[in-house]
């Protein structure tokens, strides 16, 4: 088994620990808050959308309302 690393021997010369998992590395820690960072904003977002769509089919029912008050507003003067 000359030159041959097992077991705890071969993580440390890997990881550079003789923990099984080695710790994340500022890069992988990095990384992780952005990906973290990208799904809160894809939500915050979403959220928005969410809100904007209502906000804008409130608006076009305010509109429509506004609209059939004046044609009934302008029947009942053509009638008169």
């Amino acid at each position: 088994m000359s030159g041959r690393l097992r077991g705890a021997s071969w993580r440390a010369h890997v990881y550079g620990t003789d923990e099984f998992m080695p710790e994340a590395s500022p890069a992988q820690s990095t990384l992780k808050r952005l990906i973290e960072a990208e799904d809160q904003a894809r939500e915050v977002l979403k959220a928005a959308e969410e809100r904007a769509q209502q906000t804008i089919a409130q608006a076009r029912e305010q509109a429509r309302q506004s609209v059939e008050a004046v044609r009934a507003e302008a029947a009942n003067s053509l009638r008169a």
